[in-house]
């Protein structure tokens, strides 16, 4: 590298450094040095662009597109995320807030909604909630076995996110498949 090129540092404006070093700032200018000291190419054409506004410009038509395209997908992308912390952030409250450690390793309740013909009677069976009861002692006393505990809160929706917290005197509906009182 020759330093027959002067330059001036680009950071503290010291002028005519004819070293890559800038006895100022200690700027390293070595590589705006090495560009500086490139050929330059010709044009592949010899005919000159006389004015810039000249040149044809490309539409701006696909790029706008592109960028809507783009945007419509950082939405879904954002939407989804948000909908997906939010549902973690809900069941995460529900096993760390549950008082009952024995309720957070069971599997989620996932209801199946039959329809029923309109000339049938629905009939419900209820049981108010004693003082020490659980849902798996009423559905071994009600139901004869104590895993049938989710039945109770699907046919009881008000028990989603409680299941281990019965409060006494509460009405509860027994579900059909039960032998009931």
């Amino acid at each position: 590298m020759t330093e027959s090129i002067k330059l001036n540092c680009p950071v503290c404006g010291y002028q005519d450094l004819q070293k890559s070093i800038c006895p100022n700032c200690d700027t390293d200018v070595s590589l705006l040095r090495s560009l500086l000291e490139l050929p330059i190419l010709q044009a592949a054409s010899d005919t000159p662009i006389e004015n810039i506004q000249n040149v044809p410009k490309e539409s701006k038509l696909p790029k706008i597109w592109l960028l809507v395209l783009l945007g419509i997908a950082i939405g879904f992308v954002m939407g989804g995320w948000t909908g997906y912390s939010m549902f973690q952030s809900v069941i995460g409250d529900r096993i760390t807030n549950n008082p009952n450690p024995s309720l957070a390793n069971k599997p989620e309740i996932v209801a199946t909604i039959k329809a029923t013909p309109k000339n049938q009677p629905i009939s419900t069976k209820s049981y108010i909630v004693q003082s020490g009861d659980s849902l798996e002692d009423l559905a071994q006393k009600l139901c004869g076995n104590s895993e049938k505990w989710r039945d109770f809160v699907v046919v009881n929706p008000s028990l989603i996110g409680r299941e281990s917290a019965l409060e006494v005197r509460e009405k509860l509906i027994i579900p059909q498949n039960c032998k009931g009182e």
